[in-house]
């Protein structure tokens, strides 16, 4: 079975339930919540595919994280807007590392969602899913809030890996 290490910075800018100019740290508890579904869906990708991931997630304040790809295999996930039109957005680097955008304000389904479709993206790396069964890597946000076998089939194909339903 491959391994992928992940170190997971998650920068948090706009815990508040509007605001995009706060910052979080020491982490009130909006955040605290952001983080939970964060580490859940992580989590859920490495069980779900055979615990074929081994996470190391740690937290960082915004200001010492690197908007950028250069790290190799570091995940880099902030809770902001990604441009405009996208509750989600994901840049692949070198190096399974990559840089995630959440949108803030979207309900815990939503965020839950867009979340493990944006790891998908950087775990993957995987493209969208066009075909008729549910999958969380369908480009549209749905009411689907976990795994489905499209998703861990697809990823396992690529990553090598014992798909566990």
């Amino acid at each position: 079975m491959r391994v992928l290490t992940c170190i997971i910075a998650l920068g948090l800018v706009g815990c508040g339930p509007h605001s995009e100019k706060e910052t979080c740290n020491p982490l009130p508890p909006v955040c605290h919540q952001t983080q939970e579904v964060i580490y859940d869906s992580f989590a859920e990708w490495s069980i779900r595919t055979g615990n074929s991931l081994d996470l190391d997630i740690k937290v960082a304040p915004v200001s010492e994280m690197n908007d950028n790809t250069s790290v190799p295999r570091t995940i880099n996930v902030f809770k902001k807007d990604p441009k405009p039109g996208y509750v989600g957005w994901t840049w692949n680097g070198n190096g399974n590392a990559a840089l995630i955008y959440l949108k803030p304000g979207l309900s815990h389904d939503e965020f839950h969602h867009v979340a493990l479709h944006e790891e998908g993206h950087a775990l993957g790396p995987l493209p969208h899913y066009l075909g008729a069964r549910p999958s969380i890597m369908t480009p549209d946000v749905s009411e689907i809030t976990s795994l489905q076998c499209e998703d861990i089939e697809a990823y396992c194909s690529m990553r090598d890996c014992s798909p566990c339903h």
